[in-house]
């Protein structure tokens, strides 16, 4: 049985992006950079204006429509880099195909 074909791999090794492109790929690597860069940027941004209205106290955000814009910019910064981690990993690493659901 000298003949036969290698076994299949795994799903996720055979659809991955990371080691087969992105890695040798200048354009894709800075890419890549630049949104983890841009991940943490929000990730920071929101703990930030979380951590300045706990300090503020009312002293410099009055206004509760003021204040629940400020949370509200927090939460959207923290959603951001929630989808921005979901982004980077379907575009750069692995995103599975199904079928069914194309």
């Amino acid at each position: 049985m000298v003949d036969q074909l290698p076994p299949t791999p795994a799903k996720d090794q055979l659809m991955e992006r990371y080691w087969s492109h992105v890695m040798q790929c200048t354009s894709c690597s800075a890419a890549l950079k630049g949104m983890r860069a841009l991940e943490v940027a929000l990730q920071v941004a929101s703990v930030a204006v979380v951590g300045f209205l706990a300090v503020a106290k009312g002293a410099l955000v009055t206004s509760v429509a003021h204040r629940a814009a400020v949370v509200a910019a927090a939460v959207m910064c923290f959603a951001a880099s929630r989808w921005l981690a979901d982004f980077i990993e379907k575009t750069f690493y692995f995103q599975d195909y199904v079928h069914a659901y194309k």
